[in-house]
């Protein structure tokens, strides 16, 4: 009987207690309290994609295989090619990545710029984002 008021007393307890407040869900790859914000990698493309890439959902991290850089976007992925030293972004089918000096564009195939790539001037200050033109800051590359 003893065994039976302790166990009865048990279960009221844990249905009567407060749950525990849970702590919330850390960002993938950030350290505790860092909030995801564009990658060091990032900020010059970043800056001439500014409507294009979304909000980080993560920090940028490094993938070890290769020693690229990723990072998640609520539009794509951010991703720097250490066999190419370029910063790119793909919304999984266009592409955008820092090369030589101008921003190149491709669709389709894989993280490297094709045979079919656009290359455009990508200098700090002179992008046009639709009807005026907005300076960018003068981000030097990581």
């Amino acid at each position: 009987m003893p065994r039976l008021a302790l166990l009865l007393a048990l279960v009221c307890w844990s249905v009567a207690a407060p749950a525990a407040a849970q702590p919330s869900p850390l960002a993938p790859f950030c350290p505790p309290g860092q909030t995801p914000a564009v990658g060091a990698h990032f900020t010059r493309l970043a800056a001439l994609l500014v409507d294009t890439i979304g909000q980080p959902v993560e920090c940028e991290h490094a993938v070890l295989a290769t020693g690229d850089i990723h990072q998640l976007s609520t539009a794509g992925l951010l991703y720097y090619r250490a066999s190419t030293g370029s910063a790119s972004f793909t919304d999984g089918f266009a592409h955008w990545a820092l090369a030589g000096g101008n921003l190149a564009i491709w669709l389709g195939g894989g993280p490297d710029p094709t045979d079919a790539t656009v290359e455009l001037p990508a200098e700090p200050g002179v992008l046009v984002r639709g009807p005026a033109s907005d300076p960018l800051p003068d981000v030097p590359p990581p």
